[in-house]
């Protein structure tokens, strides 16, 4: 309802003023001005109404985004002043070079103008520095500001080091982590190892982006600052056409993770009937669910890289295609071929195994079958282990012929 009442006076700012140019009659110059007048406002109305449509500075329900009240009228405000001095900028220089200014006062101010808009973009990135760092590194939620929202407190007290999962405080955490929860199983213990460091991993490479992201945009401004200055042929157009890609890619890599994470939740569902057929079933299940997770969600990841390398002129996608990036996705097919071998001949091993050591009425495990199945199951392992790390080895190039 908002849109269309903006949609309503940018048309009927547009109506008036083609009624007024055709009852007044312009001629030459100030035909164009008044031309130009018109489009910079209507430019200027449209993008506010977009603005507000998004950001809903006022209206909280209608909001679409995650924001607080305070920082959508803080981002509507610099939208504003952006949307105002950008458009209205570029109609001054249109307008003088329409009157016959002469080129270089019109080159010198066009730079003057741009380094002061590149200026403004790096006020507001060291402004939000520390809250945007917060976000990134997961000591803030997105959603809304603290005060906004009960107990986000207890949600934030996680210092983003890895100490404690996200939205857990680390007393939670020390009360959740107790010898009973570590599991017997030498593989169920080695799984919740490799999603502890997968976890602590992300925690750290989020803090460490949090440290410079106002770095890395500092950059992004002074590059767009430094093709307006020197006129790079094309630069612009890059620019845009490579952070319009990166967005894209960014948004793809999130949807193509919840869409692989919903994907993988209904192939590992399994029925309480056959849960309860298969005790433990539900154990190896969850093992392997966030070990799978794991590995899908990490090459999305570095497909999406590869992608940003490729959108920037780095070349990411044709080095994929190389005989370098041949052999190496050559030789990642062939460990995740011997990795998934050697976990299906584990399960099937580990599984008879535990049928046969499962007493089931007057049929008792003998005490050498209670003795040798066990190291028979151990000794399966090690063998399978060393055949996967000997593989691992081969296949990154490290010679095993002295092993």
């Amino acid at each position: 309802c908002l849109l269309l009442i903006d949609l309503l006076g940018i048309a009927g700012f547009a109506g008036g003023a083609a009624a007024a140019t055709a009852l007044v009659r312009p001629t030459g110059d100030a035909a164009m001005i008044a031309i130009a007048v018109v489009q910079a406002n209507i430019a200027v109305r449209a993008i506010l109404a977009a603005g507000r449509m998004a950001l809903r500075p006022q209206v909280r329900r209608l909001r679409p985004l995650p924001f607080s009240d305070e920082t959508a009228a803080y981002l509507y405000i610099w939208l504003k002043r952006f949307a105002r001095i950008t458009v209205y900028g570029w109609f001054l220089y249109d307008v003088a070079r329409t009157l016959g200014v002469s080129p270089p006062v019109l080159l010198v101010a066009s730079k003057v103008f741009g380094l002061f808009v590149a200026s403004l973009a790096a006020v507001v990135v060291l402004q939000n520095r520390r809250e945007v760092a917060d976000v990134i590194a997961g000591r803030r939620p997105l959603q809304f500001a603290a005060d906004d929202v009960p107990g986000t407190e207890a949600a934030m007290a996680d210092p983003g080091d890895g100490s404690a999962p996200l939205g857990v405080t680390p007393a939670e955490a020390d009360v959740r982590t107790t010898d009973d929860d570590v599991p017997p199983d030498l593989a169920a213990a080695a799984a919740d190892r490799a999603r502890e460091v997968t976890r602590m991993g992300m925690a750290t490479l989020r803090a460490r982006l949090a440290d410079v992201w106002h770095v890395l945009a500092l950059a992004y401004v002074a590059i767009a600052a430094g093709i307006w200055l020197l006129g790079v042929d094309g630069g612009f157009t890059f620019l845009a056409q490579a952070t319009g890609a990166t967005i894209l890619i960014l948004l793809l890599d999130r949807v193509a993770v919840m869409a692989a994470e919903r994907m993988l939740e209904r192939l590992f569902s399994v029925s309480d009937e056959f849960i309860l057929r298969h005790p433990g079933i539900e154990t190896r299940v969850n093992r392997y669910l966030s070990i799978t997770r794991t590995a899908i969600v990490g090459f999305i990841h570095v497909f999406a890289v590869l992608a940003l390398l490729e959108v920037w002129g780095l070349g990411g996608l044709a080095w994929l295609a190389s005989d370098a990036g041949a052999r190496v996705v050559g030789a990642l097919v062939k460990i995740v071929v011997f990795v998934v071998g050697a976990a299906v001949i584990w399960e099937m091993v580990d599984g008879a195994i535990s049928r046969r050591l499962q007493s089931d009425g007057d049929r008792a495990p003998t005490t050498r079958a209670k003795t040798l199945l066990p190291m028979l199951r151990n000794v399966v392992m090690i063998i399978l282990t060393l055949v996967v790390v000997l593989t691992v080895f081969s296949e990154i190039g490290i010679d095993i012929a002295p092993l």
